[in-house]
């Protein structure tokens, strides 16, 4: 007998509000960010640098602060 090849089939959801909201945080506070550095530092790595340290920084709290695992992306079904 032939042994059938089983796949594992996973289908995820993303909800647009998260979507958009993860947009606005990088583009706004990212240039935000960057821009301040820019100013004080008048160097484009350390802004750079900043800006990436600086959302990366505010994701990692958001997730500390609730558990968006739950909220944001949901499984819908898993085929064997």
């Amino acid at each position: 007998m032939a042994k059938k090849n089983e796949q594992a089939f996973l289908v995820v959801f993303v909800e647009g509000a998260v979507i958009k909201r993860l947009m606005i945080l990088d583009i706004m506070v990212g240039s935000g960010i960057y821009y301040a550095l820019q100013w004080m530092c008048s160097s484009i790595i350390i802004s750079m640098i900043g800006s990436i340290v600086g959302t990366e920084g505010i994701k990692k709290v958001q997730k500390q602060r609730k558990n968006p695992d739950i909220k944001l992306v949901r499984v819908l079904k898993t085929v064997k």
